[in-house]
């Protein structure tokens, strides 16, 4: 039908009709056919829609206790209408602070790319470059460095935040099997199981507690339909149901627990599919969803807003590439075009981090130059039309190829054509990741409930400020998913959390001692006390800032940063107020 209209030949007589269109409830009509006219039948399609009785609710509370809410859904529908809650991370208030942050200046270089899988069988020649030749711009800053040369490997972090990277090639070389998780405390990595085959450019996510590989290229560019799962609490792998669809170098999403695998490659790459296959990991099962409107690979996915966001890709026949940016609303099962990215772009670095899809990266200019480049894309409620892009920093490398993470955390990727590295970087505050439930918030009725027309039912919310660990405020969504065809806002909630009345802030800046240059951004900055250590980074001014109780005095303070000789010093604190230490670092070598 378009606009509802329907029309169809049928042999005159009495006969049965139905109605039928997904959410809503059948209507089957008995209608007398006259013969050589036109008889009328309408069908009107009862459903249920939802209601809230608010968008938005604010508590503050002091760290340590706990407070209450409620609100109401109502069904104000012509159907029953089931409803579940769905808590989903914001914290979109960090970002903020970056803003304005431009990071290292932009690179559009000049390079050879291919879209192709490595094929080689031989062992690497050279490992490649194993540092940076660009310094630290901020607010990017330096991780340590990959343990090979690595691209097109598959990478996701962890609930507890270790970031894990497997697969990929190694320079000239045939797929990898291996993998390694990097500990952010330590700031080690640590060799993990190899995986049960060995892969590149899988679709990779961390769901359920669990890393998730899903097809790839494995040895001669061959397209895998091997579903590999590493569980960290027992350092082993297993596999999962096969992926329907065979491919590699496709984007992956993660929405309400579910991977989406969308298009990529099902052979060497010289052409792409379109299928769009979600995996449940908790009944192992796959379904098959509508196709991907545009043949592309090596595209960024991620779930935003309630929906599935995809964007860029090369097309592999011609390798043009796209700057597209589509969106699948599970509700209307369908795939609706969104603002388009700023630059074409395919092979980039990306992630999904504070309800947007970070791209960071990439081939541009139809693969004829690679850049450091990164946008954001947000939409409201699941509404492409409410789609935009905003600028990220530019990172510090001009890469193609490699891995992303939410952190946002990019590990290795290419220079040019197969030349990986062992680069890795991370851009701070972008570590609200979407999975898993908010610690500080709970909903009740936890589980899904069915409202007949006109019915309500009170969602209690609980707000607990003493699973948090620094004052501030602290957001989240909570989402309502119905069977209905009628898309429902989420309710915004914010708990502010005060600091209790011993606690005082600790706060400065950190300068290079060098004269007009600018805040020295990715410092690091360690605060011990008798009873506790914290480790913190400066942000792209410079600036720190840590909440503690008073009893921690004194606090002894030592900022670091490679090039520069470290500080040392001590410190009291004072409750409810902010006790500033501005620092200054002597560079090891000459200034200029």
């Amino acid at each position: 039908t378009k606009a509802g209209f329907y029309w169809a030949f049928s042999p005159s007589g009495s006969h049965e009709f139905t109605a039928s269109q997904r959410a809503y409830t059948s209507q089957r009509a008995t209608v007398d056919v006259a013969p050589n006219y036109v008889t009328r039948a309408d069908f009107a399609l009862p459903a249920g829609r939802l209601a809230t009785s608010a968008l938005s609710i604010g508590k503050a509370v002091t760290m340590g206790d706990q407070t209450s809410a409620t609100f109401t859904v109502r069904n104000t529908g012509t159907a029953p209408a089931t409803v579940s809650l769905d808590e989903q991370p914001g914290g979109v208030s960090v970002q903020d602070r970056l803003a304005t942050a431009t990071g290292a200046s932009r690179q559009v270089v000049k390079a050879s790319t291919s879209p192709r899988p490595q094929t080689a069988s031989a062992s690497p020649a050279s490992a490649g470059p194993t540092r940076s030749g660009t310094a630290d711009a901020g607010p990017w800053t330096a991780l340590p460095d990959y343990p090979t040369a690595i691209m097109d490997n598959g990478v996701a972090r962890a609930d507890d935040g270790t970031i894990y990277s497997v697969g990929g090639t190694i320079n000239g070389a045939a797929p990898t099997a291996a993998g390694y998780a990097y500990d952010p405390t330590t700031r080690t990595w640590t060799p993990i199981a190899d995986a049960p085959a060995a892969v590149q450019q899988p679709a990779t996510a961390f769901i359920g507690g669990k890393l998730i590989l899903a097809g790839g290229f494995g040895k001669g560019a061959t397209a895998l339909a091997t579903v590999q799962i590493y569980d960290p609490a027992t350092g082993g792998w297993h596999t999962g149901a096969d992926l329907p669809h065979p491919r590699g170098a496709s984007g992956a999403a993660v929405l309400d627990g579910k991977l989406y695998v969308v298009a990529g490659c099902n052979g060497p790459c010289d052409k792409a599919i379109t299928s769009v296959d979600v995996y449940d990991p908790a009944k192992n099962t796959w379904q098959t969803l509508a196709d991907y409107p545009d043949a592309v690979a090596y595209l960024a996915c991620g779930g935003v807003g309630g929906a599935v966001a995809c964007a860029g890709g090369v097309y592999p026949d011609t390798e043009d590439s796209s700057a597209t940016t589509r969106v699948y609303v599970p509700s209307t099962r369908a795939w609706t075009k969104s603002a388009d990215v700023p630059y074409d772009v395919w092979g980039a670095a990306y992630s999904t981090a504070n309800d947007q899809l970070l791209i960071s990266g990439g081939a541009v200019q139809n693969g004829y130059a690679i850049t450091n480049q990164g946008v954001a894309f947000s939409m409201s409620n699941a509404d492409p039309a409410t789609g935009h892009w905003a600028a990220l920093p530019n990172s510090n490398n001009a890469l193609y190829r490699g891995g992303g993470t939410c952190g946002i955390d990019k590990i290795g990727g290419a220079a040019s054509n197969f030349e990986g590295t062992a680069f890795a970087e991370e851009l701070p505050g972008y570590d609200q990741c979407g999975a898993g439930s908010v610690p500080w918030l709970s909903a009740t009725p936890s589980s899904a409930t069915t409202l007949a027309p006109g019915q309500s039912v009170t969602v209690h919310i609980a707000l607990d400020a003493g699973v948090v660990d620094q004052p501030g405020a602290y957001v989240a969504n909570l989402g309502l998913s119905a069977d209905t065809p009628y898309w429902v806002s989420p309710v915004t909630i914010t708990m502010t959390a005060k600091a209790p009345k011993t606690w005082g802030k600790i706060a400065g800046t950190v300068t290079s001692g060098c004269a007009g240059a600018p805040p020295l951004s990715g410092a690091t900055v360690q605060i011990d006390s008798f009873a506790q250590s914290y480790t913190l980074k400066t942000d792209s001014a410079g600036g720190y800032a840590l909440w503690l109780d008073r009893r921690n005095n004194p606090l002894s303070v030592i900022v670091a940063k490679d090039g520069y000789l470290p500080v040392a010093r001590t410190v009291k604190i004072r409750a409810g107020t902010a006790t500033r230490l501005d620092l200054t670092l002597a560079p090891t070598g000459k200034c200029g």
